[in-house]
């Protein structure tokens, strides 16, 4: 497990400074060999879900997107 993360770690610091999380991001995600497109439906699918889930005044929409975003874009390639 260390080395796999090790390895993602490696991907993500190859990635040129300055670019975008996307670039971060598709990086770590292929060093984990994921399939991007899988990993593309079940983002979408979590957030198309969220209608039915989300109550105002548990949090703001715009909280719920940050921690969204914050999930989505570091929760992968989140380093321990």
């Amino acid at each position: 497990m260390a080395r796999a993360e090790a390895y993602v770690q490696e991907r993500v610091a190859a990635v040129p400074e300055g670019s975008s999380a996307l670039d971060r991001l598709r990086a770590a995600i292929e060093g984990h060999g994921l399939d991007l497109s899988v990993l593309r439906m079940l983002i979408l699918g979590a957030l198309n879900w969220a209608i039915e889930w989300y109550r105002p005044g548990m949090l703001s929409a715009s909280e719920v997107a940050r921690h969204a975003t914050t999930m989505i874009c570091e929760g992968i390639t989140a380093r321990r």
